[in-house]
């Protein structure tokens, strides 16, 4: 194996910090541990289990009996501050007892080893005749240019990472090891396989989030604010809370602000206005919280939904992403979450940007995407264009003309739904070659047909019930279709129109034009 296990890694307590701060992905673990479907009683046993808290979400939430095995200070404290079973020892060969376990976790943990067949042998007889393998490890897949440095630098790990698998390997490694049902599926940078007995339903994703949610509701109530543990479980709570749209986030960051004014001294906005400047890990731990990034970004979205300026938020998560993967840089290592985060708000920035009409829309979408926000570009690219279109900024969204073309190309194929962002793609296309110096009224009364036709097809099948993305638009598209007929001329044909879509909709209990 890499590395030496017993010791601390670089950064020595501070990366303890930073793990139940900001590092630890806890809330992965959790899913997939809920989506096993096991009853109270589970004998659940995680190798390499570090802090122990998905021990302790399986203790606590699941009813599970658990133990760990782990040699690290990491582990260590957890036993002390969670109490749950952790053993301080490497796996050895005959280190488990045959058949002792229902379930066996191992997260992050065969990239470790040189030849990972053996040790996966050794787990395949400690699992009991149903028994499940649940095992995650950096995805060779992501080995690519287009994979930014917060998640490759972590992937590859120099010194202590030896063989990164690929999808296709690892089914190898566990057949090779005697499990006969294999299921191995790529995550993002991460590839999740389950060996064994298999669930038989997806991870069910909404409840597990209300049992993680509690968890860290536990977590957070039962140990000091201000600790790395409590603080981390409560900052992950707000995150979660925010994304859920949930009204108990508020009290929730009112108590991350005692918190943070308790540690450090200052409220969390205040502490994001800081610069960008070269520090530490240990400096940066004595100033700001390590999960500073997340938290203002959660915050942002709670301003722009309530339609205060959320802008200083956003650009105070990417000054603390850029922070936090500064120090670790340092010490040779990155986050790929953080690096995530600021991606996430850059593109909130630009969103803003294009709803104020601004100049370099284009130029700021290529530029996140070239950085390894690609996902975050694409996601954003549609809502810039709407925003662009609607401030009469053409020359900027015709700059993005690549999104309305795409969406264009699959608008007739009733495969694919239907969905607002698509419908308002498509409308803002067609009245912009309406409004443009040489545009195109022909092309935008063939989109606009088109659309009205989806949008019946939509309501139709969706039945009275059924979600109505684009119901909206149907009259207005209407509207400008009779007017690309004009401007080519055609008045005739634009009262057709405006008599066709009124019968179509009659026959299709489509609501009736508002008066």
């Amino acid at each position: 194996m890499a590395g030496a296990y017993s010791n601390l890694p670089a950064g020595g307590t501070d990366a303890l910090t930073f793990y139940l701060q900001q590092g630890a992905n806890i809330g992965g673990m959790a899913m997939r541990l809920e989506a096993l479907s096991r009853p109270p009683g589970t004998a659940f046993v995680e190798v390499g289990c570090g802090f122990g808290l998905s021990l302790d979400f399986a203790r606590r939430m699941l009813g599970w009996q658990v133990r760990g095995l782990d040699p690290s200070p990491f582990a260590a404290a957890g036993r002390d501050q969670l109490g749950v079973p952790i053993e301080s020892r490497y796996l050895e060969a005959s280190g488990l007892d045959h058949a002792c376990a229902d379930v066996i976790h191992a997260s992050e943990f065969i990239e470790h080893m040189a030849d990972p067949v053996p040790m996966l042998a050794t787990l395949r007889q400690a699992l009991r005749e149903d028994g499940t393998l649940l095992l995650t490890t950096p995805a060779a897949e992501m080995i690519r240019p287009d994979t930014g440095d917060g998640l490759l630098v972590p992937l590859l790990s120099p010194g202590w990472h030896l063989v990164i698998q690929s999808a296709e390997s690892l089914r190898w490694a566990l057949r090779e090891a005697g499990f006969e049902t294999v299921s191995v599926v790529r995550e993002g940078a991460q590839l999740v396989a389950m060996a064994g007995r298999l669930p038989d339903a997806a991870a069910p994703g909404t409840t597990s989030r209300v049992r993680y949610r509690e968890w860290l509701r536990q977590v957070a109530e039962t140990v000091p604010a201000e600790s790395d543990l409590g603080f981390g479980a409560r900052a992950r709570l707000y995150r979660e809370l925010v994304t859920a749209g949930l009204a108990e986030a508020d009290a929730v960051w009112t108590a991350l602000n005692a918190a943070a004014q308790a540690r450090w001294g200052s409220q969390l906005e205040r502490l994001g206005a800081a610069p960008t400047d070269a520090l530490s890990l240990e400096a940066l731990v004595t100033r700001e919280p390590l999960g500073l990034a997340g938290i203002l970004l959660a915050r942002g979205w709670v301003q722009k939904r309530t339609g205060k300026p959320p802008q200083a938020l956003f650009e105070g998560a990417i000054r603390a992403a850029g922070r936090l993967r500064a120090a670790l840089r340092d010490l040779g290592a990155d986050d790929g979450d953080a690096e995530d985060l600021a991606f996430a708000a850059e593109a909130e920035l630009i969103l803003l940007a294009a709803e104020r009409g601004e100049d370099g829309i284009a130029t700021r979408l290529r530029a996140l995407r070239e950085a390894g926000g690609h996902r975050h570009a694409d996601t954003t690219a549609a809502t810039c264009f709407i925003s662009l279109v609607n401030k009469a900024a053409f020359d900027e969204a015709q700059q993005l003309g690549g999104v309305a073309r795409s969406v264009i190309a699959t608008l007739r194929d009733p495969a694919r739904p239907l969905t607002w962002a698509d419908a308002s793609v498509v409308y803002c296309a067609a009245t912009m070659e309406l409004q443009v110096e040489g545009g195109r009224p022909a092309l935008a009364v063939t989109w606009l047909g088109d659309l009205r036709a989806r949008i019946l097809h939509h309501h139709q099948s969706s039945g009275p019930h059924g979600p109505a993305a684009g119901t909206d638009l149907f009259w207005p598209a209407v509207d400008a279709e009779m007017l690309g007929w004009r401007l080519q001329g055609q008045q005739r044909t634009a009262i057709q129109v405006a008599a066709d879509a009124e019968r179509a909709a009659k026959e299709a209990r489509f609501p009736a034009r508002a008066t």
